[in-house]
Parts: structure tokens; C-alpha cells; sequence
């Protein structure tokens, strides 16, 4: 019997999940941005054609599992 190894999964910095998500949002003129001087990297969803917020306080985590860029096997870095 042989001990459980913990899974292991490839880390992923806030930048380049976010340029990854930009680059999948480009194609449908849209874009994430972060809010400025807010230390908690908190994000939020434009959308360029209609000039509007498309969504407020958005988890990158989440973003990214949701668009398919972020892969089961990769994990945002803390």
C-alpha cells in the first residue's frame, strides 16, 4: 500500500489567466478589466460594442473555468 500523492496542479499568475480571458473576450469586443487602486484585484466585464458594464466583482477563478481557459489541471497562483 502506497501513500495518496495530493494532485498536483500547474500554477497560473492573475496575468496571464486575465490575458488569456481578454484574448477569448476580444473576439466578441469585450473586455476584463480591474478596478483601480483596489488591492483585492477585484474585475469587472465591459462590453465595447454597447459601451456598458457587463458584470461587476468578477471571480478570475471562476471566469476562466467557465471560458475554457483556465484547464482542470491549472490553478490560479495566490
Amino acid at each position: 500500500m502506497g501513500t495518496r500523492q495530493k494532485e498536483q496542479k500547474i500554477p497560473i499568475t492573475k496575468r496571464a489567466l486575465v490575458q488569456r480571458i481578454n484574448r477569448l473576450l476580444r473576439k466578441r469586443n469585450e473586455a476584463l478589466r480591474g478596478k483601480r487602486g483596489a488591492n483585492t484585484g477585484e474585475y469587472y466585464l465591459v462590453d465595447f460594442t454597447r459601451n456598458a458594464l457587463i458584470q461587476d466583482d468578477v471571480s478570475l477563478d471562476k471566469l476562466g473555468r467557465e471560458l475554457d481557459v483556465l484547464k482542470p489541471y491549472e490553478r490560479l497562483e495566490d
